[in-house]
């Protein structure tokens, strides 16, 4: 769930919160029936620079979804490759 002061979000704000419901409505039985993996090294929760990554697979199909978020440093590019990082299929 949400809490907060959602009168107090901006249009954009609104909009972008409704985009993530959105999102998570249409793929919300294979969110709570994946499997998580992680694809970038753990780190401690006071470590906020970089880049995290994560894939969450059907564990009866060869669905995934890959969510990767930028941790301070705007602009910068991930310090590591992920697995997938060096086929032609994935290159950014």
């Amino acid at each position: 769930g949400f809490s907060g002061d959602f009168a107090s979000l901006t249009p954009e704000h609104r909009a972008r919160l409704a985009e993530a419901i959105a999102f998570y409505k249409q793929w919300r039985r294979f969110i709570t029936g994946a499997v998580g993996h992680l694809l970038t090294t753990p780190m401690p929760l006071e470590y906020r620079e970089g880049w995290i990554g994560f894939q969450l697979q059907a564990p009866d199909a060869d669905t995934s979804l890959v969510f990767v978020y930028r941790l301070g440093a705007v602009g910068a590019m991930p310090a590591e490759s992920m697995f997938w990082y060096d086929t032609p299929r994935f290159k950014p």
